[in-house]
């Protein structure tokens, strides 16, 4: 039976084959330990912030249960794009709404970095490697340059919507910031989404906060409670994603009741001072009163379940590298912690086992892991969005139809198109573009263990080579988390499966 709470137990380490273990060691013998940051009893809740409903109770949880800091990042924002012209998107007002509930508090800081896309700027360039480029951010109070947002404007827009007078932003007296980080090389990019706060909330995501409105979409990822992973990520996020980039900062503050931006000048030293802050365990027995203890109670108010199992948890990163390997090379992906690790565990794969990929597209090297596995009688089920659909159906034809070499297992191919039980069961929006993007990706053992890696890391040359990335990766048996992972939405998609059989 899963426990709940802090009763869980470790699960999942007990198979014949202690990947994860042994994935632990590999990792720290080749590449620095900032990499690769492990608790060895995290808790991993059943809650996934797959559908954009799931990320605004992220996004809340993140802020509101942070006792003095709360760290947000993501990739290419628009965040005054929305259904309604004039509205904030979903997830911006959702982390507006949540700071203006902190926006009192002199002691809290909250950060959220974002891709300083110089790809907006080289389009030509964003075409021919893939980039999602949506719009021009400035730190700035005002713009002429069209088309560009700046974060006051998103404020009027937020205070403009929000119904309730005592959740407008007017009296900021919190630190609230915002980055705008550029990654190494013409075509790197800051795509290591993730929520952390020091209260041990450490939450990986595939989808972007502050993005548009996407409540038709359909994203990955998954939320740890463990103050071990929340500082390694702190820290990593001060060393490498601010310390070893480019980097350009504000702060947002209020004159008169109306917000403005405040420069930075030198962000690194500003922000060093955030490692001082203690991180301290999700439900530390010395704070909260004899009633709820204060962490319950932010999630109960998300409308997050506290229900979970405790993993062995391997919060992986990868170093953007935009110079080399500009284009997608077979073979090459394990030059990195993450490549490494999601080859080592696709390698594993054979005979009774079942690989399950859930992901928007699939580049050359997925498609070799994948085809290695079913040459091994491993069998594999693939979830894509419809337009890499007919592409992989496509190498599906050419795999099985081959004379040399047939694959021993079994593929089935689906895309994602929510039935009426998922979207209600998500909150999806079924007259929104449908689109798949997630990165939840799951090796089942024959003995019932799974093996779930999610995180930013989509399978393609952007992932392998030239972004900064996480994933998460740990052993589970928990069926509720491998269901929203990938079964719930695969099974939930009313569109018919291609069955690809051995011949034997």
């Amino acid at each position: 039976m899963r426990a709940r709470a802090f009763q869980a137990t470790a699960s999942g380490a007990s198979g014949s084959r202690n990947l994860v273990a042994d994935l632990q060691a590999e990792l720290s013998q080749r590449w620095p330990a900032r990499f690769c940051h492990v608790d060895d009893s995290a808790l991993v809740l059943d809650t996934v912030p797959s559908s954009e409903d799931r990320q605004k109770r992220l996004i809340q949880l993140t802020i509101e249960s942070a006792d003095r800091l709360a760290i947000m990042t993501s990739f290419s924002i628009h965040p005054t794009k929305d259904h309604v012209p004039g509205r904030v998107s979903g997830t911006t007002f959702a982390m507006m709404e949540a700071l203006a509930r902190r926006q009192h508090d002199p002691d809290f800081t909250f950060v959220l970095l974002y891709n300083d896309n110089k790809l907006q700027r080289n389009a030509a360039i964003a075409a021919v490697v893939g980039q999602n480029v949506t719009a021009n951010m400035s730190l700035r109070n005002e713009s002429r340059v069209p088309g560009t947002i700046t974060w006051p404007s998103v404020v009027r827009a937020y205070n403009a919507t929000q119904a309730d007078d005592g959740l407008k932003i007017g009296t900021v007296r919190a630190r609230v910031y915002f980055v705008a980080a550029k990654a190494r090389g013409a075509a790197g990019s800051h795509h290591n989404k993730f929520c952390i706060n020091d209260r041990g909330v450490a939450a990986t995501l595939g989808a972007s906060i502050a993005n548009k409105t996407k409540d038709g979409w359909m994203d990955g990822g998954c939320i740890a409670l463990s103050a071990r992973l929340a500082e390694s990520q702190r820290n990593y996020f001060l060393d490498e994603l601010i310390g070893e980039h480019a980097v350009r900062c504000a702060r947002l503050v209020c004159h008169d009741g109306l917000a403005v931006m405040d420069s930075v000048k030198h962000p690194v030293a500003a922000l060093h001072t955030l490692r001082d802050i203690a991180m301290r365990p999700p439900c530390d027995p010395e704070t909260g009163n004899a009633g709820q203890h204060p962490m319950h109670a932010a999630l109960a108010r998300a409308g997050i379940a506290f229900t979970g199992d405790r993993q062995k948890v391997l919060w992986l990163q990868n170093p953007s590298n935009g110079y080399r390997n500009m284009f997608s090379e077979g073979g090459r992906m394990e030059g990195k912690p993450i490549g490494f690790a999601l080859a080592k565990i696709f390698s594993s794969a054979g005979p009774g086992d079942t690989l399950d990929i859930a992901g928007k597209k699939l580049g050359t090297e997925a498609l070799r892991l994948i085809g290695d596995a079913l040459s091994r009688g491993c069998n594999v089920n693939i979830l894509v969005d419809r337009s890499s659909r007919g592409l992989v159906d496509f190498a599906a034809r050419r795999l099985y139809g081959g004379k040399a070499n047939p694959p021993a297992g079994h593929l089935t191919v689906k895309h994602y198109a929510p039935g009426e039980a998922l979207a209600h069961e998500l909150q999806i929006n079924l007259r929104s573009e449908a689109v798949l993007h997630a990165k939840n990706y799951l090796l089942t053992r024959s003995d019932g263990s799974c093996i779930a890696m999610t995180g930013s890391y989509n399978l393609d040359g952007q992932s392998h080579y030239r972004s900064n990335e996480n994933l998460m990766v740990f052993e589970t048996r928990d069926p509720t988390l491998r269901r929203a992972l990938f079964d719930d939405i695969y099974q939930g998609s009313d569109v018919e499966a291609h069955h690809y059989r051995p011949n034997r």
